[in-house]
């Protein structure tokens, strides 16, 4: 057990270095001792994803899903997989997975928002941002978005006070003024 540890701590250092593949040796590693593990499933599949193997990560989260199917992260982590696919619909199914088990997790809410609006859906993605910013009334990335569906609704007024809102929170916040300057 000590010796897995040690080889999913040394795989986090390279994964937090931008060492992907050195990082998937030693998750390879650890996995061949403690093939249960799901957790270091899921850091291969970080890793994978950072190298752009998108199937191989999906593969990974799903190995950790079914080893613990109660791990919300691991559901949160595919879901950003599939919306990198543009697989929006699963994305979707998976940051609803992943609060399903966590209903305070707010980035998977707001995923969710962001996965409903590259499909088109503004009413959705508002929705979800209203939920995120319900639990973290300083999610600033949720105020800017909010501000950009409401701007794709045409409410403009509304879309101004979340970059505003956004600008008190991050008052050095470019892509917030820009928006408010469009708006």
């Amino acid at each position: 057990p000590g010796y897995v540890a040690a080889l999913s701590d040394r795989g986090g250092t390279y994964l937090a270095k931008g060492d992907s593949d050195h990082a998937i040796e030693d998750f390879d590693q650890a996995i061949q001792l403690s093939p249960k593990d799901a957790n270091l499933y899921n850091n291969r599949a970080l890793a994978y994803r950072n190298k752009g193997e998108t199937d191989r990560a999906i593969t990974d989260y799903e190995q950790a899903i079914d080893l613990n199917p109660n791990n919300a992260i691991a559901f949160y982590n595919r879901g950003n997989v599939y919306s990198d696919k543009r697989d929006y619909d699963r994305a979707i199914q998976d940051f609803d997975g992943a609060v399903v088990l966590d209903a305070k997790y707010a980035v998977a809410i707001y995923n969710r928002g962001n996965a409903h609006f590259a499909k088109g859906e503004a009413d959705r993605a508002i929705a979800n941002y209203d939920q995120a910013l319900a639990i973290n009334p300083k999610y600033e990335d949720a105020l800017v978005n909010r501000g950009v569906a409401y701007e794709k609704k045409g409410d403009l007024d509304r879309a101004i006070a979340d970059y505003d809102e956004a600008l008190k929170l991050e008052p050095k916040d470019a892509v917030a003024y820009n928006n408010r300057g469009n708006a």
